[in-house]
């Protein structure tokens, strides 16, 4: 058992850095995106979201609408609070946000955290689990081992394997068309190893990094319109996603 959980470990740290290197590259180091201000602001949450900060970051709704909860997985070396004004938006409809804190920001290095989300929060009786970049292409593994996953959402992502073709989880993919940094043809080829009809979006002018709030990323290409723009088409999806599973 101990062998077969450090493989599974190397192999996700293999996997992240061929995600990573054909980018133009980040060094495997200690570097973070930092959050700007429009992330700064969003954890400040408001009238009608409360931000706590911890281990995960909740954006709890004062009102929630039905039991269905998002687990949110951060792109590799972001800092989680990067994307604080896309969870405060969908937080600001109803549905609480979790986003996960990972080692080093990295989401291959314990994927199973979503589970112990889940275990925190008994009365939601839904989930639905994603993230950016390699964030949301580690999600796979949560809605392969829980039942209480109806859907994942893809934010300029793809599943390395199609393990979740057999589940019956809804899917949503969104990217950005100037995106520089993920591979395109194979975000848009994943779409024939997800179960039932998926919705795939491309967000016109939109690159990777927009879909949070951390600056330019190394090796993305100039967008052609804001980030806030860009995370309110993500949201949107999310939120399509949302009203089917409730």
């Amino acid at each position: 058992m101990k062998h077969k959980k450090l493989k599974q470990t190397l192999v996700g740290i293999a996997a992240a850095l061929l995600f990573l290197l054909p980018a133009g590259g980040i060094a495997v180091n200690h570097m973070s995106y930092q959050p700007e201000a429009a992330a700064q602001q969003a954890l400040k949450g408001n009238s009608r979201v409360v931000v706590k900060g911890g281990g995960t970051i909740a954006f709890e709704p004062e009102k929630r609408i039905g039991e269905t909860g998002v687990i949110f997985y951060p792109g590799a070396f972001v800092d989680p609070e990067a994307y604080a004004p896309l969870a405060l938006e969908i937080a600001e409809q109803g549905y609480p946000v979790y986003i996960v804190r990972m080692p080093m920001n990295l989401a291959v290095l314990s994927p199973e955290r979503g589970s112990e989300i889940m275990a925190l929060h008994p009365e939601i009786e839904s989930w639905i689990v994603g993230g950016h970049s390699l964030g949301s292409a580690m999600a796979p593994e949560l809605a392969e081992a829980q039942t209480k996953v109806k859907g994942i959402f893809f934010l300029a992502a793809y599943p390395g394997d199609d393990g979740i073709r057999d589940t019956e989880v809804q899917v949503v993919s969104l990217w950005g068309s100037d995106d520089g940094v993920a591979d395109l043809d194979k975000v848009k080829a994943a779409e024939a190893v997800y179960p039932g009809a998926a919705v795939m979006t491309e967000i016109e002018g939109g690159n990777h990094a927009g879909f949070g709030d951390y600056g330019a990323q190394k090796g993305d290409n100039p967008a052609d319109i804001s980030n806030t723009e860009q995370m309110h088409q993500a949201a949107a999806g999310i939120l399509g996603l949302l009203e089917k599973i409730r």
